[in-house]
Parts: C-alpha cells; sequence; structure tokens
C-alpha cells in the first residue's frame, strides 16, 4: 500500500514540498533551531510527511542536516558584512557604513530608516531574549540538579538519623 505522501499529486507534493522549505528558512532567518518536531507545529503536518519532505530536500540539495532531526536551507546567501553607524555631533547626521559603502543621513532620513526597520529591531530583541533566556534555563537546571541532588541527601541522612536513634 502506498503512503499517504506518495499517493497525493504531484501539484500538491510541491506545494507541500515548498511549504515545508519556507518553514525551514523562515525558522532560521529567525536564528531558531529546526527540527522535525518543530516543522510538525508550524506546518501543521503529520510527521511521515515532514520526514518524507526533508528527505526529498536533503536529497536536492536544498537543506542539509547539522545533526540528526536538525536542519538548515542551503541558500546562497552572502555572509553579512560589517555594518557600522556613526554619528556627527555638530549637525547630528548618521553615516552608516555597509562593508564598502558609505551612506550620509540626515536626522530626518534616519528617523525615516529607523521606523522602516523598527520590525527587524524588535525581531532581533526577540532572538536576543530567546537566548538569553536559554541560557538561564540552562544554569537553572544545573542549579534546580544541585538543589535536588543536596535534598535527597539530607533526606538521606535525616532517615538515617531518625533509624539510629531508635
Amino acid at each position: 500500500m502506498e503512503s499517504t505522501e506518495n499517493a497525493e499529486k504531484p501539484e500538491k507534493r510541491r506545494a507541500t514540498g515548498k511549504m515545508i522549505l519556507d518553514a525551514i528558512t523562515d525558522l532560521h532567518n529567525s536564528e531558531q533551531i529546526v527540527t522535525r518536531e518543530v516543522l510538525v507545529q508550524v506546518t501543521g503536518f503529520k510527521m511521515p510527511i515532514v520526514d518524507w519532505h526533508v528527505n526529498q530536500l536533503v536529497d536536492d540539495e536544498k537543506i542539509r542536516r547539522v545533526k540528526a532531526g536538525v536542519f538548515v536551507p542551503i541558500g546562497n546567501l552572502r555572509p553579512a558584512r560589517l555594518i557600522t553607524r556613526s554619528i556627527v555631533p555638530d549637525d547630528g547626521t548618521t553615516v552608516l557604513e555597509i562593508g564598502e559603502t558609505v551612506v550620509v543621513l540626515t536626522p530626518r532620513e534616519a528617523r525615516m530608516m529607523g521606523e522602516m526597520f523598527g520590525g527587524v529591531g524588535m525581531q532581533y530583541a526577540s532572538i536576543q531574549l530567546s537566548h538569553e533566556v536559554g541560557v538561564a534555563n540552562a544554569h537553572n537546571d544545573v542549579l534546580l540538579r544541585e538543589a535536588n541532588r543536596r535534598i535527597e541527601h539530607m533526606e538521606k541522612e535525616i532517615y538515617r538519623l531518625m533509624g539510629a536513634g531508635k
């Protein structure tokens, strides 16, 4: 018997594959870890469908496995260039340098650029916060395991002392 995915029409299969590739790309661009489970959650597709398409995308060299169950898109984006911003104190102009390109912006132009990139700034802040929360959670997990270990040790000692007092 054919699997559900293989029984689909080719057009629907291509559309499903594109949706999964788009999800992988969007998650990766948001600096999220792309796993099979996350793809199931984000796309709403069942695990066998996600697995089939992920295998096809790997075979087609559109994505690669970083490790078992974790994927990144194989993109043709160039590496990010160095970006600096300087503010001229005398007149408030902004000098924006992106790689070898230099743009001088009036204060009004800089505000307009800020308005245009406000959402990107919020996304960056969200990504950074997510990373910091992950680090804090990992630290808290270590502390919690240590506290649990110490509590277990104290409970054993209390039971031992209680038993010795009888």
